[in-house]
C-alpha cells in the first residue's frame, strides 16, 4: 500500500502550520509558530541548539524557519520560483530599511523538492546565494517536498493532525496495523 501525502492538496498557511508541528519534533520544544499575515521572514523561530543536522553535529544560535508554499499550476518552473522566493528574502534581510536580523540557522521549508544537479540545481544554487550574501558562517538547509514527507512518516503526532491529507492507501494501513493481531484473518480480507 501507498504511504505517502499529496502536499499540493495543502494550502499555504495549513503548510506553515504543518512545518511548525514537524520542527517541534525536529528541532524541539522550543520553536515558536507565528500568526498568518505578515511574519518579517520567519514562520518559525528557535533560539538556541538542536540535535539538527544530527545528534553528533548540533547546531545552535538564532534559527528562523521560512515557509514557501509553490501553489499547483503557480508557474511552469517551480525550481526558477523557489530561487526568486530565496532571492527576495535575501534582499529583504540585506535592506537595511528592513528591521530583519540575519539568522545563525536559516531553514526553507517547501513543498517542492529542490533538483540536486551539483552546482547548477536548485538546492546548489540557493546555498550559492546563501553563502555569498551572508557568508559561509551562516548555516542553511532546504527541507523539499521529500524531506517533508519523511519526516511526517516519522512523526505520528503530526500524520494524525494532518491526516485529512492523507491518500486511501495510508488511510487504510493505519486501519490495518489499529486491528492488528485482534483480527488476524483481516490480511486475506
Amino acid at each position: 500500500m501507498s504511504n505517502s501525502y499529496d502536499l499540493t492538496q495543502l494550502d499555504s498557511h495549513t503548510f506553515e502550520h504543518m512545518v511548525n508541528s514537524l520542527a517541534l519534533t525536529v528541532l524541539g520544544k522550543g520553536v515558536t509558530g507565528f500568526a498568518q499575515g505578515a511574519d518579517g521572514g520567519r514562520d518559525g523561530l528557535l533560539i538556541g541548539e538542536a540535535p539538527y543536522p544530527s545528534e553528533a553535529d548540533r547546531w545552535n544560535g538564532t534559527w528562523i524557519i521560512q515557509s514557501k508554499f509553490h501553489k499547483p499550476h503557480l508557474t511552469k518552473d517551480s525550481q526558477k520560483w523557489l530561487i526568486s522566493e530565496v532571492k527576495k528574502e535575501i534582499t529583504a534581510y540585506l535592506d537595511p530599511a528592513d528591521s530583519r536580523e540575519k539568522p545563525d540557522i536559516w531553514i526553507i521549508a517547501t513543498n517542492i523538492e529542490p533538483s540536486g544537479t551539483p552546482a547548477t540545481g536548485a538546492y546548489d544554487a540557493i546555498k550559492f546565494l546563501v553563502d555569498e550574501a551572508f557568508g559561509t558562517g551562516t548555516k542553511f538547509d532546504i527541507w523539499g517536498g521529500r524531506k517533508i514527507l519523511d519526516y511526517l512518516l516519522q512523526d505520528t503526532h503530526v500524520s494524525t493532525y494532518f491526516g485529512h491529507f492523507l491518500t486511501p492507501g495510508h488511510v487504510l494501513s493505519a486501519m490495518y496495523q489499529q486491528i492488528g493481531d485482534a483480527s488476524a484473518q483481516i490480511r486475506p480480507i
